[in-house]
């Protein structure tokens, strides 16, 4: 069973002097939404008025809700959000309100399970918020701003809607938002709901944050949008492919200077599949602010790329850092033949970079590592169905888990997602690299120091290399038509 089907919290409690109010006939439906949603975050009320805090449901949720946990406030975010309940009249104060009782109703009428998640993470704002020791003012305007928004969504729509608004409000976006906001979650919502893409692998996360933003991007142009290309044919070569995502970094003061960007990220949140998914939201991470997006193999995150810059231009003159993941087993350095491919990976992405930039970036502020480093840390992979969340990072250089490199910078992303999906996928490939450049190119500088000349020849054999390799001309022939049906514009 799909842990997101058939766990609606029907059984109300063991205790007697509980009653089932949200059912109770005599009660407006008004009322019945408002005390579902209090039920579906473990609040009862008892027929001579006391009230009862049960953890019958919210244990269910809590267990359920384990991935949005990581999603939201990363791997090491404890309790914050989504354990327990907060205060009882906290939580009925933020509940007793027309947006969060009619948003409650709206999916209640159409999805029950639905409305159930919805209420409870409204509840966890609450929770969070309060353990904050935020005002009961601010946290009843917060909780206000995401029920309404997520009323803009429809059937299939709402969890999503309701998770990314959160993390926006608690992220410190305005919660004064205009038409243009508003239009826009609308469009993604429904973008969401006509997604068909439904992940049992992991390279089919970023064909669905492809298809919603595509979505999106037609109905903002109101064209019409006949659903994804169907590359079905094209993703045969790519079996068992490394996959490659990113997340990009701005320094902390960003959003400070650009205010409108929390609206972009919320969008882009909205835009990922998070059913399940343990990859986190776009946020302020440690005074860094990361922005994520979805793996999959590189043609398609190449596309997805492309995409997400559509919505956040700002991401052209972003650093990222590149993730690679194999399907199979996760990279550790006490394993000498990852700890030889990870360093010539490594060596690749600095020459990748150096064949388009003259310097060292300055960097604003600081970073988890430095420029140029390599990293292996926690992942996330779908394999039949199945959602893993393993690696261990350990905040220096990590141990082991997926393999990170902190190198982009501008529009350099496709051509290291490029050769270091096919330097990995065969690293015979590289055998014609000369060996004093292994022993020479260890940080940026060394890179920029080689001939361009020499660069250039160097990529050049890989290439042919490429193309003297069956299974990679395979490869490269259907990544070219993947990126020709995918991009909004040709892969160079």
């Amino acid at each position: 069973m799909n842990r997101h089907e058939g766990l609606y919290p029907l059984v109300v409690s063991n205790n007697p002097e509980i009653h089932q109010f949200d059912t109770e006939p005599s009660f407006s439906q008004d009322l019945k939404n408002f005390y579902f949603a209090l039920r579906c975050n473990g609040a009862f009320k008892s027929l001579d008025g006391r009230w009862f805090e049960d953890k019958t449901i919210t244990s269910k949720f809590s267990t359920e809700f384990n991935g949005e946990k990581v999603v939201f406030l990363g791997p090491n975010a404890g309790d914050q959000i989504f354990t327990g309940t907060a205060p009882l009249e906290t939580l009925y104060n933020a509940f007793k309100n027309k947006e969060v009782v009619n948003t409650i109703g709206k999916y209640r009428q159409v999805d029950q399970e639905e409305a159930a998640r919805i209420a409870f993470i409204l509840g966890g704002v609450v929770n969070f918020m309060s353990k904050k020791n935020i005002d009961q003012e601010d946290i009843d305007k917060a909780v206000r701003f995401v029920a309404s928004m997520t009323s803009l969504g429809e059937h299939g729509s709402g969890v999503a809607i309701a998770m990314a608004m959160s993390m926006y409000a608690i992220s410190g976006g305005s919660l004064e938002v205009g038409n243009e906001f508003k239009r826009k979650v609308y469009n993604m919502g429904e973008a969401i709901a006509e997604d068909e893409v439904h992940p049992r692998e992991t390279w089919q996360l970023g064909l669905s944050q492809v298809s919603r933003l595509r979505s999106f991007k037609a109905k903002e142009e109101n064209q019409n949008f006949y659903g994804l290309p169907d590359i079905e044919g094209y993703t045969f070569p790519f079996a068992n492919y490394p996959t490659v995502g990113a997340e990009f970094h701005f320094p902390k003061d960003f959003t400070d200077k650009n205010p409108e960007i929390w609206q972009k990220l919320a969008l882009l949140n909205m835009s990922q599949y998070h059913k399940g998914s343990y990859i986190q939201f776009s946020r302020n991470d440690r005074d860094v602010i990361e922005v994520r997006m979805n793996p999959s193999i590189y043609p398609i995150a190449i596309a997805n790329w492309n995409n997400l810059r559509d919505v956040m231009p700002e991401l052209n003159n972003a650093f990222f850092t590149i993730t690679l993941n194999r399907p199979d087993q996760n990279f550790a350095w006490n394993n000498t033949s990852d700890t030889e491919i990870l360093n010539k990976l490594k060596t690749i992405g600095l020459l990748t970079y150096a064949g388009r930039f003259k310097n060292t970036p300055l960097e604003e502020g600081r970073q988890e590592i430095n420029f140029g480093q390599i990293y292996l840390g926690q992942t996330f992979k779908v394999r039949n169905g199945q959602n893993i969340f393993d690696g261990l990072w350990t905040g220096n250089s990590g141990l082991n888990g997926q393999f990170a490199l902190y190198l982009g910078f501008g529009d350099n992303f496709p051509h290291l997602a490029y050769y270091l999906s096919m330097s990995l996928a065969e690293p015979k490939i590289l055998s014609s690299v000369p060996d004093y450049i292994w022993r020479y190119v260890k940080k940026l500088p060394d890179a920029l120091t080689i001939d361009p000349t020499n660069r250039y020849k160097i990529f050049n054999t890989i290439q042919q290399h490429i193309q003297t390799n069956s299974r990679l001309q395979q490869v490269y022939d259907a990544g070219r038509d993947i990126a020709g049906i995918l991009n909004p514009k040709p892969l160079e």
